[in-house]
């Protein structure tokens, strides 16, 4: 247990008062405590300036614990207790504010579920034109699925699809299509192989089968 600056040693014998004898021990505890040779708790009533670095060791863990963040007032010196993590006592916590990057930022989950729970509200992702939007190792799900961007308000959608084999590599994916009108003709783009479906066999009531062809 750390120990506590004296002025009464001993009652009506060993004082720090006008007409006592200084012993050295008088002076020697405030030498310590403020050396840090012994555990001291020091209690201050009042201002404290410091000038000169402030070196901080064994703080405790906040444990998820709710805190406030001490700002320092880059004009006056003085510090202060806010909610933020911002300067000025301007609150710029995500929560109740808006906010700017000033530098590339990475987040860890260190094996951390992160999740979002937005039942009542939308999640807006906007990026330029020119700017990518990379999710990168996505794992391989059991149920076929793809996902479809609205043109018109930008809304994602997974979709269901029962056109792609289970667990087989089919080696090549469906990008685009057109239609020729005058051969009666769909193509099927891909990045390897293009599909060409003859539906000229449609025509009429002779019931002949859609013949599909490729082409490398």
């Amino acid at each position: 247990m750390a120990k506590q600056l004296r002025k009464v040693f001993d009652p009506s014998v060993d004082e720090v008062k006008q007409k006592f004898v200084v012993n050295s021990w008088h002076v020697s505890q405030s030498v310590d405590a403020l050396t840090g040779i012994e555990d001291y708790d020091i209690t201050i009533s009042g201002s404290l300036t410091v000038t000169g670095s402030i070196l901080q060791t064994g703080i405790e863990n906040a444990n998820g614990i709710a805190v406030d963040t001490v700002v320092r007032d880059s004009s006056t010196g003085k510090l202060y207790v806010t909610s933020s993590t911002g300067g000025g006592g301007v609150n710029t916590n995500i929560y109740s504010a808006d906010g700017s990057l000033t530098s590339t930022r990475t987040l860890e989950s260190d094996g951390n579920n992160l999740t979002f729970e937005f039942d009542t509200a939308d999640f807006t992702l906007n990026s330029d034109p020119t700017q990518k939007v990379i999710i990168s190792n996505l794992p391989t799900g059991d149920q076929a699925q793809v996902l479809s961007v609205n043109p018109s308000d930008g809304t994602i959608r997974a979709m269901d699809t029962a056109s792609f084999v289970m667990n087989t590599d089919t080696g090549s994916f469906v990008y685009s299509g057109s239609f020729d009108s005058t051969t009666d003709t769909i193509t099927l783009y891909s990045t390897d192989i293009d599909y060409d479906l003859d539906l000229s066999g449609l025509a009429g009531d002779s019931g002949l089968a859609i013949t599909a062809s490729y082409t490398g």
